[in-house]
């Protein structure tokens, strides 16, 4: 799972989605994007960039993340650099680089589908 939370009410998530692992993380391009689906979800993901979703189907342009604001409370990104996770970028239309003081939640496990 990939969400984020506001500072205010980080026990409520403010946008959320989930994919396995392989799906979150298959490379979609950049500055081209062709999105990966999964789960109803537009996953993109870029090592150099960033990683993110938008609703199926919807419009995305990066800078390193989605900028659009149509459909913005469903999207999220975080800037990538060599594929660490570093500052900013999106949760829903909230949007800033370095000050950023949402939190970010990704989730995952190793077990497979078929393990639970």
């Amino acid at each position: 799972m990939v969400a984020c939370a506001s500072p205010e009410s980080p026990e409520i998530a403010t946008v959320a989605a989930w994919a396995p692992k392989d799906d979150v993380t298959f490379p979609t391009g950049y500055p081209l994007v062709n999105p990966h689906v999964a789960n109803g979800v537009s996953w993109y993901w870029n090592n150099t960039a960033g990683f993110g979703y938008a609703p199926e189907g919807r419009y995305i342009e990066l800078g390193f993340c989605d900028f659009v604001n149509d459909d913005g409370e469903y999207r999220m990104c975080v800037h990538l650099t060599d594929a660490w996770v570093t500052f900013g970028y999106r949760c829903g239309y909230v949007k800033n680089e370095a000050a950023w003081p949402w939190y970010r939640v990704i989730l995952h496990t190793d077990e497979t589908e078929n393990d639970f």
